[in-house]
């Protein structure tokens, strides 16, 4: 005889890798990471691989820094350079930490302060295939650490970008997202061989569908669609009694869940050394959609012989009180 009892459990705190898709630089965030379809010199391809073409000519240079709300830091560092006669490659590092988190046994007991970090390392190339038709492809080596006594999981994952110009003002792009990333974890370590569990987890596979438009050589309008499919471990304890001995049973299937996503931006040239930029974006918009904002601006200091740029973001995030300021710099050799 057994008697069963069933408790259901789904991977919680965040999708993986949600690091890595707050957004590069304070361009794209201040103008809610709408970027997908927007040809310009300083839009990133880490939004869009086929964007690493739209650079015109010599060397671009984008480091960027970010403080945030709860002790979190991000990093990142963009080149991107032609390959004459009609491709272009884009290379990238960016790095996002937590500092100052509290850490407990099981418990309860204060163990000291823990660190996390997210690393990426990226390439995209791309080429130019008529002059409205642009495609790239784009290769993501990403590491992540979150605890002292598990080890750190990496994955590498592919990306896939196409960009058309229909008419001399207005472009659409189709973008597909960390494909075949996926993230293995162990943590015997930290709570002994009993206890511990390994599981696997899957990136959010992410499909876009983006646009852009502009007014009078000074108005920017970008806005994007994207459908994100994230698979989660929804896992059953089962507790049975049979000839008077209980025992608990563990199983586990695969779910996928579906999210859908909108964010836009604009870009206004008040004046050709000052450009103000805004953008928002959308938690799931088929559950409970809350909507934040981002604002910024970037400077072009006039020089002869490169042509810099210094740009700031300030980005309200879900949830009270959450915040992110991002300065960055461009050099274009």
């Amino acid at each position: 005889m057994w008697i069963g009892t069933e408790d259901s459990r789904a991977q919680s705190g965040g999708v993986t890798g949600y690091a890595f898709r707050m957004g590069p630089d304070p361009i794209g965030q201040s103008m809610g990471n709408s970027l997908s379809a927007w040809s310009s010199q300083e839009s990133s391809a880490l939004y869009n691989p086929a964007l690493a073409v739209t650079i015109r000519d010599g060397v671009h240079i984008h480091p960027s820094s970010s403080l945030m709300s709860f002790d979190r830091t991000q990093h990142s560092l963009q080149i991107r350079f032609p390959l004459p006669p009609s491709a272009a490659l884009s290379l990238s590092i960016l790095h996002f930490g937590i500092a100052e988190i509290d850490g407990r046994t099981p418990s309860g007991y204060p163990t000291g302060s823990i660190r996390t970090s997210d690393f990426q390392l990226s390439g995209a190339f791309g080429i130019s295939i008529s002059d409205p038709l642009k495609i790239g492809i784009g290769i993501k080596w990403n590491r992540s650490n979150y605890h002292p006594d598990i080890p750190a999981a990496s994955s590498v994952g592919l990306d896939f970008g196409v960009l058309y110009r229909i008419a001399e003002s207005f472009s659409l792009a189709l973008v597909l997202q960390d494909l075949f990333a996926s993230y293995s974890w162990n943590s015997g370590q930290l709570y002994g061989t009993e206890q511990g569990q390994s599981n696997s987890q899957a990136f959010a596979r992410r499909i876009k569908l983006a646009s852009h438009f502009y007014v009078l050589d000074q108005l920017d309008f970008t806005s994007e669609v994207e459908l994100r499919n994230q698979q989660f471990e929804r896992r059953s304890f089962i507790l049975f009694s049979e000839f008077g001995t209980p025992s608990i049973q563990q199983r586990s299937m695969t779910e996928l869940n579906q999210a859908l996503l909108f964010r836009q931006g604009i870009a206004w040239e008040i004046h050709p050394i000052l450009t103000f930029r805004t953008g928002i974006e959308t938690t799931d918009l088929q559950f409970k959609p809350e909507m934040f904002w981002s604002t910024g601006f970037s400077l072009y200091p006039p020089m002869a012989s490169i042509t810099p740029g210094i740009h700031y973001a300030y980005r309200n995030e879900p949830g009270q009180g959450s915040a992110a300021h991002a300065v960055s710099f461009t050099f274009s050799f």
